[in-house]
């Protein structure tokens, strides 16, 4: 084993596995999902807590009990790609040396721009309620609410490097320099996003989130099978 290790071959994937490891974006995605564990964890334990129960017959999923005891996942896992918008963000601005909050704000509103416009339907009594529209801000949502931290942040430092940005007096309070700072970088990621977002709509007539979705649930839906779960042990494995 210890030849295996040492042979050019492994030395050239630990090289590669080294790389990927130091790449700021690939380490930032990693830092906003370890972030973000709680909620994970809450969700999976509240959804085991509400489900369990049903498998005995004690009540369905209908019942209160059951809908009650599911709020603390609906609002977890069902708005996980908002708080991963949000840490993914933070931890890429944070390595960028950039102002972390602002950034991870500016990047959970274009997400939210783009993966829940507000809708306004018809109720059956005839009356209209207008809300977000949530399907897209759970699971479904997160190479999306990835895509748009990554690029929202690496935008913002763009203008930054090339002082494309309001620039405020020194003896204003330096949480509105920030903020000015970061409007002219905030007005060109709406604009950019939102755009894509619409074109998708008008176009494809799906959202954004479910586009890249259904993009990635080809090669993704391969690994599914047998063979495909070993591949993917067997590299996990070979890069660890």
């Amino acid at each position: 084993m210890g030849n295996l290790y040492e042979s050019k071959a492994m030395q050239k994937v630990r090289q590669i596995g080294e790389k990927f490891a130091g790449n700021k974006a690939i380490a930032s995605v990693s830092a906003g999902m370890m972030v973000a564990m709680g909620i994970i964890l809450i969700g999976a334990v509240a959804q085991l807590v509400a489900i369990i129960p049903t498998f005995f017959k004690l009540y369905t999923t209908e019942d209160t009990v059951y809908k009650t005891l599911m709020v603390p996942y609906d609002l977890s896992m069902g708005l996980i790609s908002v708080y991963m918008a949000f840490t993914i963000a933070y931890s890429y601005a944070k390595s960028l040396k950039m102002q972390a909050v602002t950034n991870a704000l500016n990047a959970m509103l274009v997400f939210l721009i783009v993966a829940a416009p507000i809708k306004t339907v018809e109720l059956a009594d005839g009356s209209t309620f207008t809300g977000i529209d949530n399907s897209c801000l759970g699971a479904v949502g997160m190479f999306t609410a990835i895509l748009i931290s990554l690029c929202t942040v690496k935008l913002a430092h763009f203008c930054e490097k090339r002082h494309l940005m309001i620039r405020m007096p020194d003896a204003v309070p330096k949480f509105l320099q920030d903020t000015f700072a970061s409007l002219i970088p905030l007005i060109i990621n709406i604009i950019i996003w939102h755009t894509i977002g619409s074109l998708c709509t008008g176009v494809m007539t799906i959202s954004l989130p479910y586009a890249l979705s259904y993009l990635l649930s080809a090669p993704l839906g391969a690994l599914t099978s047998v063979p495909g779960i070993i591949i993917v042990v067997f590299f996990a494995n070979l890069l660890w």
